[in-house]
Formats: C-alpha cells, sequence, structure tokens
C-alpha cells in the first residue's frame, strides 16, 4: 500500500508553528477530517488521544506517527506536517518532534491498518529521508521525495527479498534470528523490525525477524533456523511465546533497545555472547534459569505497577482537594479518593495476572485480588496489604495458566464455554483457597515492613531514604530505578507518603542537574548539548529522569558519581524534613499537594546544586576542535 496514494497535497503543511502535543494532533484530525472521511471529529480525535495515552507514537529522531481506528472513519487517510521549531511530544528518546504523520483508518481493516504503518516506519528509517522532509520546500516537493523514497524502499525490498531466499536456499541458517513485540503491536513492534534489517545489511548479519504485531505473527521463526542460529534477540515489551528457544543463546531486551542500541545487540548476538535460554523443566543452568525467572517476574509485576499509578494519583489529588473544600463539597470528593484508593491493590492483582495468562489471568486476579483486600484467611481478619496483592497476583496467574493447559484438548464444541464455566470456577476457586493460606504469612511480612518502616529512627529513615534516592538515579530509567520506584509507590498504597517524595526528588534530580550544568560550563559541552539544556530542565520538572541520558551516556563515570550523590542527599534531606508525596508522579506540578511543601522544594535545590557542582567538577574540557565544531 503506497503512502502517496493516501497522502494528498492538501493534507501536507509545512512549518507549522504547533506548541503543544495535543494542539498539534486536533489540528491534524481536523485536516483530515476536511477531506470528507471523517464523520465525527471529536469522536475521531479522542480515540487519537486515547491511542496516545496507551504508549506514546513519538518513536524519536524527531518523528511522530500518531494514528487510530475508528467507526467515524469511512477509508483510510494520511496527513502529514513539519514543525521546524519541534514540540515537546512524550517521544521514546524525549526530544522534540519535527515531523508528524497522522494515520485514520476505518475500525475493523487491522491489515491495512499495519501494513500502512510499517510501510511507513520503514520509509523514514531511510538515511537522510526525514531531514529531506523537514527542509522541503512545498507540498508537491514533500511528495515527491515521499514517491522517490518509496521506489528506493521497493527496490531494496526486492533486493533483501533475494538476499535472504540465496541465505535460505544455500543452507538455511541465519546468524541471528530476533522477534519484536511492543504493548499494542503496531508502530514500535515494525520500527524495531526495520532498524534491525537494515543494521544487519550494513554489518552483512544474516537476519531474520519475526513480527509479533496487531496483525498476528508475521515471518515466523521454524525450528530449524532456531537450532541452526548463532543468536536469538528478542526485543519484547509483552510476552511472546519463548519455549522453543530452550537451550539457545537468548538476548531479551525492551523494544526500544533495539531501535536505539541496534548495532550493539546484533553483534552481540551474532557472536552468541548471551545466556542459554532454558524451560523451568530444565534442571541445568541453574543461574541462567533463576535470571530468566526472574526477569519474567519483574516484567509482570511492571505490568501490574503501571496499572495502578492512575488509580494512585486520582487517590492523592481527589483525597488532598477533600482537605481544601467545605465538608459538603469535600465528602464526595474524598469518597471518591477513598474508592480509587480501594481499587489500586485489586488492580495490581488481576494486571499481574493478565500478564501471566491473558484475560483469563485478569478475571481470577480481580477475584482473589479482593479476597486478598478482605483480608480473608483460614485463621480469620488478617491485613496482608500489598504483598497479599503481589502474592495474589502471581498465584492467580499461574492457576489461570495451569486451568488453561488443563482444557486445553476440550473438543472444539465445547471451546466457548471455557471462559464461562470451567476457567473462572476452578481458577477462583484454587486460587482463592491458596490465599487463604497464604495471607497469613502475608500479613507478616507486611506487617514487619510496615511497622519496621514506621519504627525506625529519623537517621535511619534517612539513610534508606538515599539509598532509595541513589537508586532512582542509578541507571536513569533501568531496573533499579523502576525497582526502587516499585516501592515508593507501594509503600504509597499504604499512605506513607514520606519514600514517594523522597523519589519524586531523587529522580528530578539528573535531569535538572544536566540542565544547569550546561548552561554554566559551556565548555563541558557540546552546542547540541546546550541547546537542549532548557528541554532538561523542563523534562525534569516533570520527573522524567530519562532526559539525562545522552550525557550519561557520554560520561558514565562522572555523570553516575555526581547523579547518585546529588539524589541521594535531595532524598534524605526530604524525609528528614518531614515532606510527603500523596500521589506517585507529576513532579512540581503535585507540588501544592505534597506535605511541607517548600521543605521539600529546598531539599530538591540542595541535591541539584550538589550533583550540578560535582557534573562541572568531574566532566572534562571538550577538545578545541570539538568546541568549534559546536559553535
Amino acid at each position: 500500500m503506497q503512502i502517496a496514494a493516501l497522502l494528498k497535497e492538501e493534507n501536507i503543511h509545512l512549518r507549522l508553528a504547533a506548541k503543544e502535543k495535543r494542539d498539534l494532533l486536533a489540528a491534524m484530525t481536523e485536516d483530515l477530517a476536511r477531506s470528507g472521511v471523517v464523520r465525527d471529529l471529536e469522536t475521531c480525535l479522542a480515540a487519537v488521544l486515547e491511542r496516545e495515552e496507551q504508549c506514546t507514537t513519538g518513536v524519536g529522531d524527531g518523528i511522530a506517527i500518531p494514528h487510530c481506528k475508528s467507526d467515524v472513519v469511512d477509508r483510510t487517510v494520511v496527513g502529514a506536517v513539519t514543525v521546524p521549531n519541534g514540540v515537546e511530544y512524550d517521544a521514546l528518546d524525549g526530544k522534540p518532534v519535527r515531523l508528524v504523520f497522522m494515520i485514520l483508518t476505518p475500525a475493523g481493516t487491522d491489515d491495512d491498518h499495519v501494513r500502512v504503518l510499517a510501510r511507513l516506519s520503514r520509509l523514514l528509517l531511510m538515511p537522510n529521508l526525514a531531514n529531506r522532509l523537514c527542509d522541503a520546500t512545498d507540498a508537491e516537493n514533500f511528495l515527491q521525495i515521499i514517491r522517490e523514497g518509496e521506489t528506493v524502499l521497493m527496490e531494496e525490498g526486492k533486493r533483501q527479498m533475494q538476499r535472504k531466499a540465496e541465505i535460505a536456499a544455500a543452507a538455511g541458517k541465519y546468524d541471528v534470528l530476533a522477534v519484536t513485540a511492543c504493548p499494542t503491536g503496531i508502530a514500535h513492534t515494525y520500527m524495531a523490525a526495520q532498524a534491525l534489517e537494515q543494521t544487519a545489511h550494513e554489518l552483512g548479519i544474516a537476519l531474520k525477524v519475526e513480527t509479533n504485531g496487531a496483525a498476528g505473527v508475521h515471518n515466523e521463526l521454524t525450528r530449524q533456523e532456531i537450532a541452526a542460529c548463532k543468536g536469538i534477540l528478542i526485543a519484547a515489551d509483552r510476552a511472546v511465546e519463548m519455549d522453543r528457544f530452550a537451550g539457545r543463546p537468548v538476548i531479551c531486551v525492551p523494544v526500544s533497545k533495539a531501535i536505539t542500541d541496534t548495532k550493539e545487540l546484533l553483534c552481540q548476538a551474532a557472536a552468541g555472547d548471551a545466556p542459554l535460554y532454558t524451560l523451568e523443566e530444565d534442571h541445568g543452568q541453574e543461574t541462567v534459569r533463576t535470571e530468566t525467572r526472574v526477569m519474567r517476574l519483574y516484567r509482570h509485576l511492571m505490568n501490574g505497577m503501571s496499572k495502578i499509578l492512575p488509580l494512585l494519583v486520582a487517590a492523592g489529588v481527589l483525597g488532598t482537594l477533600a482537605n481544601f473544600l467545605p465538608e459538603v463539597a469535600g465528602v464526595p470528593l474524598y469518597q471518591l479518593g477513598m474508592a480509587a484508593n480501594t481499587m489500586v491493590l485489586i488492580v495490581l492483582s488481576a494486571y499481574i495476572a493478565k500478564s501471566m495468562a491473558g484475560e483469563v489471568g485478569l478475571t481470577i486476579g480481580s477475584a482473589v485480588g479482593a479476597l486478598s483486600q478482605m483480608g480473608a484467611s483460614l485463621v480469620g481478619w488478617c491485613m496482608p496489604g500489598f504483598v497479599g496483592s503481589v502474592l495474589a497476583g502471581f498465584v492467580s496467574g499461574a492457576v489461570a495458566r495451569l486451568v488453561q493447559r488443563w482444557f486445553r484438548k476440550v473438543p472444539m464444541v465445547f471451546s466457548s464455554l471455557k471462559p464461562i464455566l470451567p476457567y473462572p470456577v476452578l481458577g477462583i476457586g484454587i486460587a482463592g483457597l491458596i490465599m487463604l493460606v497464604l495471607n497469613i504469612p502475608a500479613t507478616i511480612v507486611f506487617s514487619a515492613l510496615y511497622g519496621g518502616w514506621q519504627a525506625v529512627p529519623m537517621w535511619a529513615a534517612c539513610l534508606l531514604g538515599a539509598v532509595l534516592g541513589g537508586m532512582m538515579a542509578a541507571d536513569l530509567g533501568g531496573p533499579i530505578n523502576k525497582i526502587a520506584y516499585m516501592i515508593a509507590v507501594l509503600m504509597l498504597t499504604t499512605q506513607q507518603m514520606d519514600l514517594m517524595a523522597a523519589a519524586i526528588a531523587a529522580g528530578m534530580v539528573p535531569p535538572l542537574a544536566t540542565g544547569l550544568a550546561a548552561w554554566m560550563g559551556k565548555n563541558k559541552f557540546t552546542k547540541q548539548e546546550r541547546i537542549e539544556a532548557r528541554t532538561n530542565v523542563l523534562m525534569g520538572l516533570s520527573f522524567i529522569s530519562e532526559a539525562a541520558l545522552p550525557l550519561a551516556n557520554r560520561d558514565p563515570h562522572a555523570t553516575r558519581l555526581s547523579f547518585i550523590t546529588g539524589a541521594a542527599i535531595a532524598a534524605a534531606l526530604s524525609i528528614l524534613w518531614g515532606c510527603g508525596s500523596p500521589v506517585p508522579h507529576g513532579g512540581i506540578f503535585v507540588v501544592p499537594l505534597m506535605e511541607n511543601p517548600l521543605a521539600w522544594l529546598l531539599a530538591l535545590a540542595v541535591g541539584t546544586l550538589t550533583s550540578t557542582a560535582l557534573l562541572l567538577l568531574l566532566l572534562k574540557k571538550l577538545p578545541e576542535p570539538t568546541q568549534e565544531h559546536a559553535e
């Protein structure tokens, strides 16, 4: 499906002066609606914004591809704009977006939707094409560049197919096999696949990529190929079929890594430099097996954690606002906040189970999570808290998978009954009975954690806060950062707000310090880094730690010490001065809701200044040629 055939000159707008992401999406949707293919503008815009909330469509390098399927769209249409000054878009790399393509397709046309996205993603990865589009003189020139790119893409596609056919015919062997999958299974899945294929071609690595997208599994890997390859790369943010890779060297990374660290990952996989993947039944390779299990458990847990954040924000904001209003108006808000807070731990259990076993897990996890929060056990009432919720989620997911396995060979005529009768009845029954037992030790562990935190002396609390703060700044969005953040969020479910305030302050220090240091120490930063300093500050104020990653990657030794020290100090001071945050996100925007907000701002300032001073001290001056080039 040709992009040039779907993109009309009247839907191309160059040098748009957009300031906000939402305004940009609204303007593009309205423009496409004027083409006569959209019957209800508001419904269509709501669908575009809803898709954006699931996962950003800002794919990096200044490019965004917002898209949606809707019943009010009559046929597939594409629009494009360029924004010379860029617009903040929450992109994967945190950079402003300058080139935007919007795709609207009718509901029920999954194949068309995915084909257009995949083709556009491959097109925009062509060297220098995006820059040429941004510099286009008019709509006609813009469209001509698209046509030329598609011609090259078709020729390249033919050559790649011939090369793959030659490789397959020669020996049926590939150096590297890859699987890409993202939560929604659309843009990032195919962007990662194209980035891998393009880089593999440049490196001379024989590669085959299986895409687990919205339209299903394409280019599926065969058992013979898996047995013969040197290494396997799994770039996925959701579960894919892994049992087939038992005994083979496997690298597992988030799908975004396949886009940003493509060359390194392919070289590692081609060298076979990866642990062997082992099934749970395999008793060999104990260390590798344990690491694989931990990675799986971590992914399931983070899936549940991501789902409870909106509820925690709602509960915190509504509950806090209720305190500032008269009783008549405040009581309903307080009740709504309590309702949201009540659902937090049930949703946590439900979505951990869903990550493990799909919709069946969601059903079982919801019921068993509610049972756990009711405090039911074999010895009477108990209080398992978030420990019980996490256990309920994993137990429900495991039982859901077991029950589905039991009924795998049921005759097809009875298949429609499985999700209605045996799955929920047996699943909830078995998982519920297990949790009636496990809620007892869960209560003991939760009481120790909850009571222990309340009983620790102030010096110990500050020390623990410093450790948590250091973890928040250790890898800037990586596993260590997420573990620290998860601890703060789980404690927030018990109304312990001090760790949450400490974590937010710590996470804001690295990008704020980076921006401030770039402004103060010009001889230690490139021109581009100084230009991005203002963006770093804005992202830091919004509690987006990843804004500091570019500098961290340039000089990891200097930045790691600086970031961790400043973050640890900010977190420790936040706890020392009795600060607390009722919401788990928002950065500077939720300061009015905090306990002791002025003290918290002071803690943040001290940590940021400390980190900034260390950066200016430890970073090396750039060589003169680099400075001249930057200027």
